[in-house]
């Protein structure tokens, strides 16, 4: 039982550590660009938010997607983590009756619903690293981000000693 209670204290620990290594440097981000809200950091959804429209600059995926208006695009990357996979779940129950539609719908419509969140993503990291001073890592770093998500809280704690670049 106390092996049990320290690994489990252990774990907390490292779970709060982590998550203030996420939030903290950008909370000092928006501050640096004088977000108002910048609390938001401390928030799950919020600093995906956040994140998002910290950059003042167009957003735009291979000329695909291109906005100004960075605070709908980050409602829809949000729309799409937090409901596009319960709606692809209703979709492939309705279709699933029919002899491989089903099976269709699930897997072509997971792989599309996990590019675009991907593409929205990378985007997100891209940006956020430009404006923050990391004009030279921005590339790899967002798209090693992916994968390893731990790398942009890495760059994110370098990066949040520098001002915006507007």
């Amino acid at each position: 039982a106390l092996i049990a209670l320290i690994s489990a204290i252990v774990s907390f620990l490292i779970t709060v550590a982590f998550y203030l290594l996420q939030s903290v440097p950008l909370f000092l981000m928006a501050r640096k660009a004088g977000y108002k809200h910048a609390w938001m950091a401390f928030f799950p959804y919020t600093n995906d938010f956040l994140t998002f429209i910290l950059p003042a600059r167009e957003f735009n995926i291979f000329n695909w997607i291109k906005s100004n208006k960075r605070d709908m695009m980050a409602l829809i990357y949000l729309g799409l983590v937090v409901f596009g996979y319960g709606a692809l779940g209703i979709v492939t129950t309705i279709t699933a009756p029919i002899p491989g539609l089903g099976a269709l719908v699930a897997s072509c419509g997971g792989f599309v619903l996990t590019f675009a969140i991907y593409m929205f993503k990378w985007r997100m990291y891209y940006d956020l690293l430009m404006t923050f001073g990391q004009k030279s890592n921005a590339l790899w770093v967002s798209i090693v981000s992916l994968f390893v998500p731990w790398l942009f809280m890495i760059f994110t704690l370098f990066s949040c000693k520098n001002p915006p670049e507007y």
